[in-house]
């Protein structure tokens, strides 16, 4: 993708599909006014018989037939200026993309009525561009060509502070497309070592730095909750530590993210209907690994730790059993009631590791419980956290993004729903309602003083069908710019 900031009139842009924002007044914009009576008259003629809406997010796109540069224009209505915002333009920006691509249109000129919020605009545009053909043949119907170029248009006095937003969206958003394909790469590929290597290859940037613990180091630092799990697998198992270090770092967060490569059950077997996503069981993971392929190029003033264990939760004779009692990294012991519940047991070792650390706080992303997507379906992540100042940051982010959170608590008073007559904790909570919180609950036992938010993105991760214009069907990504962002501002 190239993107290219002009100061080009829309009357001399030469591109496949020139783009023009409607706002709901009388007057019609400059950048269609500029284009010469013909075609004024054209799309004043369209306007009045209703042939074109200037009702936000529609769009209407018809070749000019030699009358400009431009081959085609998109008139796309964005309803009443007050209404206006970033989030709204995020979704028109991922419109424009879609209709461009459906049209078979690669070169995009960007008219300045639809920049009132420039970073959002480019983040629909470039996110809705993502398509995963990696094993597709050319054979394969309904192959839609990607967006190749996009030209935004700028007074020339606009173009250095357009020049830097350019940078930090794309550096965001390629880091996302990063993460949904390690998401939607399947399983028998995306293994346990092969996200190991992908944290390893992080670190050729020179800014990043990994470590990678395997399965003899893990068994000598007593990191027993991630072993169990990884028992059944012919796959080893490993904790990746990765690090981002900068000189005037005033402050320390460490990113935790579940990553379980596909997810069986274990001998707690899921019907197959639930089993066609387990691949997207390490998003979390891959969330992680998307900030930090983005922090070497933005270099936020944050020292970043990021801690992934990353295992295969499969059957065989070797496969942990109900029953089983697991020592974990932290000391605490806890019973095996259901070997499906395996994420909260990597994860725990990975808190343990990560307060090691001494970061001043730690969040972990994580694909953990389908009572989340009951509870706040696909659309929000479950967040959960006993720190109100993280809460409050966590959530202005969620919204300057629109990667959606929704706060649920973490209760002292179901911490007895977990205990277990043999062991300190059980995996799986006695009774019925509340699975998400449980799966909260279960990870805060496994952080004492630390600052920590818990993020199940179980929901908004993965999805059947597109969540939005910009986020299409597979892996979405959730969460790489959420993190940005709160990186950026605390």
């Amino acid at each position: 993708m190239k993107i290219n900031i002009t100061a080009t009139s829309a009357s001399r842009a030469e591109t496949d599909l020139l783009v023009i924002g409607l706002i709901d007044q009388p007057k019609l914009p400059d950048s269609i006014l500029e284009l010469g009576n013909a075609m004024t008259e054209i799309i004043d003629g369209l306007v009045k018989r209703k042939l074109v809406k200037k009702e936000a997010k529609f769009v209407f796109i018809f070749p000019t037939l030699h009358k400009i540069p431009a081959k085609n224009i998109a008139l796309v209505g964005l309803g009443k200026k007050n209404k206006l915002n970033a989030n709204l333009m995020r979704e028109i920006g991922g419109i424009i993309t879609s209709a461009a691509a459906q049209h078979h249109l690669t070169h995009l000129t960007i008219s300045p009525e639809l920049l009132s919020f420039p970073a959002a605009t480019l983040e629909g545009l470039l996110l809705a561009n993502y398509q995963f053909h990696e094993f597709k043949t050319k054979h394969s119907p309904n192959l839609i060509k990607s967006i190749k170029q996009i030209d935004l248009t700028v007074l020339e006095n606009q173009q250095k502070d357009y020049q830097k937003i350019v940078h930090q969206v794309e550096t965001a958003v390629n880091a996302t497309k990063f993460a949904r394909d390690l998401v939607n790469r399947p399983p028998s590929l995306m293994h346990p070592q092969a996200i190991a290597q992908a944290a390893s290859d992080l670190a050729k940037s020179g800014v990043i730095t990994t470590t990678v613990f395997d399965r003899t180091k893990l068994a000598k630092m007593g990191a027993g909750a991630i072993l169990a799990v990884a028992q059944g697998s012919q796959f080893d198992p490993y904790l990746i530590h990765l690090e981002y270090s900068p000189a005037n770092a005033k402050k320390s967060v460490a990113l935790v993210g579940k990553g379980v490569t596909f997810d069986s059950g274990g001998l707690s077997l899921k019907p197959s209907a639930s089993m066609e996503d387990m691949k997207s069981d390490m998003a979390g993971a891959a969330t992680v690994l998307g900030v930090f392929k983005a922090l070497a190029d933005l270099k936020p003033s944050v020292h970043v730790y990021g801690v992934i264990p990353v295992v295969e939760n499969m059957i065989s004779d070797k496969s942990i059993r109900v029953g089983d009692i697991v020592s974990t990294l932290s000391g605490k012991t806890v019973e095996i009631m259901n070997t499906d519940a395996e994420g909260r047991l990597i994860l725990a070792d990975a808190l343990t590791y990560a307060e090691k650390l001494q970061p001043d706080a730690i969040i972990d992303f994580a694909t953990l419980t389908g009572a989340c997507i009951v509870a706040l379906g696909d659309s929000f992540a479950g967040l959960m956290t006993r720190n109100s100042d993280m809460e409050k940051s966590l959530l202005q982010s969620s919204i300057l993004t629109d990667e959606k959170l929704w706060p649920l608590p973490l209760p002292e008073i179901y911490i007895d729903k977990m205990k277990s007559s043999v062991a300190d904790l059980s995996n799986i909570h006695k009774g019925n309602g509340g699975g998400a919180i449980m799966g909260g609950l279960f990870l805060q036992q496994f952080v004492n003083k630390t600052p920590f938010a818990h993020i199940d993105i179980a929901g908004p991760s993965f999805g059947k069908e597109n969540i939005n214009s910009f986020t299409p069907a597979g892996a979405s990504g959730f969460g790489v710019r959420l993190m940005l962002d709160w990186l950026d501002n605390i």
